[in-house]
């Protein structure tokens, strides 16, 4: 096998933290952050700093990424997209750890 591309993160590659999710948008987990990237550009297309550790675990379920941090579970909702254009659409509501 041979990379063809590989991109900087925000942070080390929580172990198979890496799943699929809406309209080709690639959603992952870093110590750090989570991420959204574009399957077919390979650019990141949302990031989001964590207040805390993530460390374990890593579920998609709606619109929203489950993931362990310490002994607790927590949940981030992800940012909507504008279906038309693939922009992100911004919020009042805060979408922070």
């Amino acid at each position: 096998m041979k990379a063809t591309q590989t991109n900087d993160l925000p942070g080390a590659q929580v172990e198979i933290a890496f799943g699929q999710k809406r309209r080709g948008k690639l959603v992952g987990l870093t110590t750090k952050a989570i991420y959204l990237m574009d399957a077919d550009s390979d650019d990141l297309a949302h990031t989001a700093d964590a207040r805390l550790p993530l460390n374990c675990g890593f579920a998609l379920v709606d619109d929203a990424v489950y993931f362990g941090s310490k002994s607790g579970r927590r949940r981030y909702w992800l940012p909507r997209f504008d279906l038309d254009t693939e922009q992100l659409k911004t919020k009042k509501e805060d979408n922070l750890l």
